[in-house]
């Protein structure tokens, strides 16, 4: 079989959909608005997603999706609840991460992260501890959850980690991100 090419890394987020969406939407609503008294953004009204996943395009245009639902799936987009006709086709963005495909397509780095997704996450079960710890990180600014790899992931975990595998210093504390932080990450566009 061929190895196809990887063309583009998208990360996807949704808007609702969950029965956490209200509550995540409170903590992320506290956590812009704390950014943006830094001085960290621009403004606290920006529109917030409550779930990411990660969608890769390979050069024969057939896109998958890397996802929590509720365990870690690798799927295909159409076939996915983001595809044509899936019931979240218009609550979700795309955006492009931005980075060096070539760096990404030498057989040592496209092996490794067909790894992460083959060998290390897919199947794996969903980390529901995550509302806890990412409330007492926004309010409080200390992380009580877990620093490393085990056998449960959240959504913006294993996106964050994925493309923490990519490259190690785009996300080195890839265990606390949230939607939003992923959504503020200028490495994609």
């Amino acid at each position: 079989m061929k190895k196809l090419k990887i063309k583009t890394i998208y990360l996807g987020l949704r808007k609702g959909g969950s029965i956490m969406y209200p509550l995540i939407l409170l903590f992320m609503r506290m956590y812009i608005i704390k950014k943006w008294m830094l001085k960290k953004v621009k403004s606290p009204f920006k529109k917030i997603y409550n779930h990411a996943f990660i969608v890769i395009e390979y050069e024969d245009d057939s896109k998958f999706v890397l996802e929590t639902n509720p365990n870690v799936t690798f799927t295909t987009f159409d076939g996915s609840h983001y595809g044509k006709g899936g019931k979240y086709e218009n609550n979700i963005i795309l955006k492009e991460f931005i980075y060096d495909y070539n760096k990404i397509n030498t057989t040592n780095n496209y092996h490794k992260l067909h790894d992460f997704i083959l060998n290390k996450v897919i199947n794996k079960k969903y980390e529901y501890m995550n509302f806890i710890y990412q409330a007492v990180y926004i309010i409080t600014g200390i992380w009580l959850g877990k620093t490393y790899d085990n056998k449960k992931w959240y959504c913006t975990e294993l996106t964050a980690a994925f493309i923490n595998d990519i490259d190690e210093e785009l996300f080195k504390h890839w265990y606390k991100e949230n939607p939003l932080t992923l959504d503020l990450n200028e490495n994609f566009k």
